[in-house]
């Protein structure tokens, strides 16, 4: 797993792109694939690829929010192949938040993530329901 600095962000948007639209087709709130990348190009999230060998498995977008002085890591897009067989970073991004003052964490993601994060001590909170009109 390695964090993309802002200035890297282009030279690896090719391979990790596809990966994050994945994410954003389930979760977008309206937002597209570009403002995604300004976002982390900007500093305002995180980008991280983790990839076997050379070969990109997954790309994970984080972000820090301020909520009135409470800071919460968000894991706000993950996309990619076999998260049973790199979801163990989560315990990764849990010490990056709570070393930049985070003092809660959530995750953003479809229902096949509760199997997964409960092992780490994950509760689901919310479900949310949309549609388009």
């Amino acid at each position: 797993m390695v964090p993309v600095n802002g200035g890297d962000i282009d030279t690896v948007w090719p391979k990790v792109a596809p990966l994050i639209q994945q994410a954003i087709h389930y979760n977008s709130r309206g937002e597209d694939i570009e403002q995604v990348r300004g976002h982390c190009k900007e500093g305002k999230r995180q980008l991280w690829v983790i990839t076997d060998a050379a070969q990109v498995l997954a790309a994970v977008i984080t972000q820090i929010d301020d909520n009135n002085g409470k800071k919460i890591g968000i894991i706000v897009y993950a996309g990619g192949e076999g998260a049973r067989h790199w979801v163990h970073y989560y315990e990764s991004w849990r010490e990056y938040f709570r070393e930049r003052g985070c003092t809660e964490l959530e995750v953003i993601g479809r229902k096949g993530w509760k199997k997964l994060l409960e092992k780490y001590g994950l509760k689901q909170r919310a479900v949310i329901y949309g549609e388009k009109i």
